[in-house]
């Protein structure tokens, strides 16, 4: 019997299940109402409700052993004890917390890099591999990971509550101008590029591969065709649409099977963008004719609103505006890079349509349909069927706020971004309020800057420093105060003074923030080095039972110590309130440098910005600005006439130029060395085509062409009159003075010359036998050539860089020189040819 009940024991214990293992840590302890309930038992007991921790725990069925050692502060709860070994104190990690948030919001959000930063500026340590994932992990009810849309920073800094405060101001008083505004006559025009490819987003489509193929090799064919195509849109607010308009790149393809009334019209130019004349022309044929079909009411106006394009304010469109006399026709410019929120198109219609059309030209991909130039505007119309919608149009002009007009419809979340580029200082709601005793930020502009500095005199002398104050960029610098009774406010305090003076009156000073001392710190030393982990545990729980068996002199000294204790944590409390006081300051002074500091920057940025007026919305067209309209188009006229002189005389002189040129190339006698300043272009455009060779080029171009046909054939052209004196070496050294001339200058006609002093003849004019371009051997030297030396019988002719000889003109004509006729003819025995001798005995 025995062997058996040991032998059913056994089986008994083989098929016993074991039991479960608990995990480490309660789950009571991860109960946020397990912990609530502790609290409230503690509670209890304190206030007397249980007369002892025994009879609380069975009375509130908690372990007898947790309210021990929480009433004795051995043990704290599960959140305390992990906030305890974590980076940042739970204070620490909400402000870094609001931060990042508040980054979000203004469209600079952190990412985990910049989230380790700030965590570790705070607490001055460098955060584990994990610290980013366990802050997602106790916050995530409040922040969350996701990719942003970019936004360009003017876009971000001009969509701000003045610009669009301003531009409702305007819709609004044409609105009240004319008693309301109906959707029938309210448009919005706008272009947009798509590719005949489908653009490069990517298609969010997802589609069946088998399980077997890599990721690596699941493609998805797709036509790469990046070819601009321009759509030009315009919807009203009762959710009509106008005929599309399109522009193309080169030729326009055939529409003519396309059903009339669904295009308004076909252009084409060198990139596929619109231009001046493009929106002229929409502007003309396609909007004012479809918009006056389209009008129910010609007492209101037709109101067409886009942006502010170059090609949208043009003096064209107000001709074709102002020519309408049926109707008011007003055109408002939304402000400049308020689009991706003011403009309907923009914000609805656009975002829907590019994903349609890149799904579609997929689709067509798919079918081996290519989108060319010949069908990209039948399978955009296709397309947009299904994609633009009466209810789509309507919605966008609700979120815009055009109509209904709701100039509200922009919440704080929408200004956010602006925050980055504002003159004034955003900081999150948590951030601490400025001092009561600070004085209202007063940021005087760049004009005012100079008339409001102080000098030393202006000041009054309780608040002149002593010393000269530090830059603005150290106002967390401490400033000590001396007075007994007082504590200076050092960002590491040493200990509070031993002696001190309870009865002294606090003196006023706008430099710091004084606290008065009641009472000696020794204690207060201790508590104020002590670190702050150890003074918040609470003091221990007591019931009321335990109270009553204590003696009067345990009572007495118990009552002694909690006064020594309640002291030193109001010498404590006095001191951190006069540090955080500090901080206020601090945060305050740095509020007013950082908007000091934005508002100079936001002057230099705006410098080349504060004469333009197209940053806000504005009213293009309008009955009332019919006068500034004729005064505008009187200005183009005069501006058209002077053009039309200008360009006139420079064809003139083109012409002129280039029949110089052709002379030159045939008669010119290049009698100066080839260098760089000596020539000019045109110079060595004539010399390249009397060279023969390619005269095109700018002018480093044309020397190093020429210098290479010289090197080439030196020899050849060393010999020629024309050129020989290129090969010559250019003269260094002091400049030769000028030479007087010998007389005024001398006409001569064909039949006459002009003695030297010696009676040396001059050579004879030039006829169709004797041409100007005269040489003369070494027997017979030509006692005018240009020789830089002095000639036989005492003349010398001045050397100019290109001599003309212009009949019937005071232009002196040199023998050897080029002979500038313009179109007169030449070697004419009637002409008069002046010349100017100089004498170099005369220098």
């Amino acid at each position: 019997m025995a062997r058996s009940a040991a032998s059913g024991t056994a089986a008994s214990r083989k098929t016993r299940k074991p039991a479960p293992v608990k995990p480490r840590g309660s789950y009571r302890t991860k109960d946020p109402a397990y912990e609530a309930r502790i609290q409230a038992c503690l509670a209890r007991v304190r206030d007397g409700v249980h007369p002892s921790l025994r009879q609380a725990s069975i009375i509130e069925k908690i372990p007898f052993s947790t309210l021990q050692a929480r009433a004795s502060g051995k043990h704290n709860s599960s959140q305390a004890a992990r906030g305890a070994r974590q980076l940042l104190q739970p204070s620490q990690e909400a402000a870094v917390l609001d931060w990042a948030r508040h980054n979000a919001q203004s469209g600079r959000p952190f990412s985990a890099t910049t989230l380790r930063q700030a965590a570790a500026a705070v607490s001055g340590k460098t955060p584990g591999r994990t610290w980013v994932r366990g802050f997602f992990q106790r916050h995530r009810k409040k922040i969350i990971k996701s990719k942003g849309s970019k936004l360009d920073p003017k876009r971000s800094q001009n969509f701000n509550k003045a610009t669009i405060k301003h531009y409702f101001g305007i819709l609004g008083a044409v609105d009240k101008e004319y008693g309301g505004l109906i959707p029938e006559q309210t448009w919005n025009m706008d272009e947009k590029g798509i590719q005949m490819g489908g653009g490069r987003h990517n298609n969010p489509t997802k589609f069946f591969y088998d399980r077997e193929t890599s990721s690596d090799n699941r493609y998805r064919i797709s036509s790469d065709n990046l070819e601009l195509v321009t759509v030009i849109e315009c919807i009203s607010a009762a959710g009509e649409s106008m005929p599309v308009s399109f522009v193309v790149k080169g030729d326009p393809p055939d529409v003519s099977d396309i059903e009339e009334g669904k295009i308004g019209s076909v252009g084409s130019s060198e990139t596929g963008w619109t231009d001046n004349e493009h929106g002229a022309y929409w502007l003309r044929e396609v909007f004012i004719p479809n918009a006056l079909d389209k009008c129910k009411d010609k007492s209101k106006p037709i109101v067409l609103i886009y942006d502010g394009h170059e090609s949208h304010e043009t003096l064209d469109i107000e001709d074709a505006v102002y020519n309408v006399s049926d109707v008011d026709i007003i055109i408002i410019c939304l402000p400049s890079k308020t689009t991706h929120k003011t403009q309907p198109l923009d914000v609805v219609v656009f975002s829907r349509v590019q994903r349609r059309w890149t799904a579609h030209a997929d689709d067509c991909t798919f079918r081996n349909n290519e989108i060319t130039k010949s069908n990209v505007i039948h399978e955009y119309l296709a397309m947009r069927e299904d994609a633009v919608s009466p209810e789509l149009i309507r919605k966008a002009f609700e979120k815009t706020g055009i109509y209904p007009l709701n100039p509200n419809v922009f919440g704080e979340d929408d200004f956010a971004p602006s925050m980055a580029s504002s003159c004034q200082a955003h900081v999150p709601a948590s951030y601490p309020p400025q001092m009561l005793s600070s004085d209202a930020v007063a940021i005087p502009s760049d004009v005012e800057m100079s008339d409001s500095e102080m000098s030393n005199d202006d000041m009054d002398e309780d608040f002149r420093p002593s010393s000269p104050l530090p830059p603005s960029s150290d106002f967390d610098m401490p400033l000590h105060i001396e007075e007994e009774g007082y504590v200076d406010l050092e960002p590491n305090p040493p200990l509070l003074r031993e002696e001190t003076q309870p009865d002294a009156a606090p003196q006023s000073n706008t430099n710091s923030v004084t606290i008065p001392v009641t009472r000696s710190s020794s204690s207060a030393s201790t508590l104020i080095n002590s670190p702050a982990e150890e003074l918040l545990h609470p003091p221990p729980i007591i019931p009321y039972c335990e109270d009553e068996i204590l003696d009067f002199d345990d009572r007495l000294e118990t009552v002694r110590h909690l006064r020594d204790q309640l002291t030193d944590f109001y010498d404590g409390a006095v001191f951190w309130r006069s540090q955080y006081l500090a901080a206020q300051a601090h945060c305050t002074l740095l509020r007013r440098e950082l908007e000091m500091l934005r508002v100079q920057l936001m002057n230099e940025k705006n410098k080349k910005r504060r004469n333009t007026a197209k940053m806000k919305c504005r009213l293009f067209t309008h009955p009332s600005l019919n006068a500034v309209y004729q005064t505008r188009r009187d200005d183009a006229e005069t501006r058209r006439v002077e053009d039309e002189r200008q360009q006139a005389q420079k064809n003139a002189d083109e012409i002129a130029r280039k029949q110089r040129l052709a002379h030159e190339v045939v008669l010119r006698v290049f009698d100066t060395p080839l260098t760089m300043s000596n020539y000019k272009r045109d110079d060595l455009i004539a010399l390249a085509g009397a060279l023969g060779i390619d005269d095109t080029g700018i002018k480093q171009q044309l020397m190093d062409r020429i210098k290479a046909h010289l090197n080439a054939k030196r020899e050849e052209l060393s010999s020629n009159p024309r050129f020989s004196e290129l090969f010559a070496q250019p003269q260094r050294g002091r400049r030769r003075e000028a030479l007087a001339p010998i007389a005024n200058t001398v006409a001569l006609t064909s039949n006459q010359y002009a003695a030297g002093p010696d009676n040396r003849q001059p050579p004879a004019p030039p006829t169709s036998d004797n041409p100007p371009n005269l040489h003369f051997s070494s027997e017979n030297r030509n006692p005018y050539n240009c020789d830089t030396q002095p000639l036989n019988h005492g003349y010398h002719h001045q050397q100019p860089t290109r001599v003309n000889a212009i009949p019937s003109t005071s232009q002196p004509f040199n023998p050897g020189f080029q002979l500038n006729l313009n179109g007169i003819p030449p070697y004419s025995s009637t002409h008069t040819y002046n010349y100017t001798f100089y004498n170099t005995n005369t220098q």
